[in-house]
């Protein structure tokens, strides 16, 4: 069909397009990246990604030592850390107990922040002053604050002494990423 114009020209009619269902062609690659996509927002509703703590505990005769580290941490975001001594009963000799953490796992961590002072670093671990106002069902938290500064796993021990002797010991990792 023809037409034509004012000018004397004359052109040929557009047909229309064919009548065929429209889908969207991905290769395998892009239906990967699109459910890598959808994915991340669905772990975030449920809880996957994000803070996340881990929770030890030990008892050791009438001494529980519970510590509440996170799971994973972020690079350069202070983090705490929450010890919880309880059940602690006076025995004959030093009553004193004593919290070291080992240095394996403070070895990752740029900062350090006690809520209460330290006794003593050594190149294996830091000891905080020994805690003596515990009784008989009474409760003593020790809280840190630390900042990852190293990717990685951080894997340690706390261990908790009476006077010179070993008490009771919780293993903690953490792990750090960027």
């Amino acid at each position: 069909m023809a037409s034509t114009s004012s000018s004397g020209s004359q052109t040929q009619a557009l047909e229309s397009a064919p009548d065929r269902p429209r889908r969207v062609l991905l290769s395998w690659s892009q239906i990967i990246g699109c459910l890598l996509l959808l994915a991340i927002p669905i772990l975030s509703v449920l809880g996957v990604l994000g803070d996340r703590r881990n929770h030890s505990s030990a008892r050791a005769g009438d001494l529980v030592l519970e510590a509440d580290v996170p799971a994973c941490a972020r690079y350069g975001t202070t983090t705490r850390v929450t010890l919880k001594l309880s059940g602690f009963r006076p025995e004959f000799g030093d009553p004193r107990l004593e919290v070291v953490m080992d240095r394996t796992y403070l070895s990752r961590f740029s900062s350090l922040k006690a809520s209460s002072p330290l006794g003593g670093v050594s190149t294996n671990d830091v000891t905080f002053l020994p805690v003596t106002s515990v009784g008989e069902g009474d409760s003593v938290v020790l809280e840190l604050e630390i900042t990852p500064e190293e990717y990685g796993w951080a894997k340690g021990r706390i261990l908790v002494r009476r006077g010179l002797e070993p008490a009771v010991s919780v293993f903690i990792k953490t792990l750090i990423l960027p």
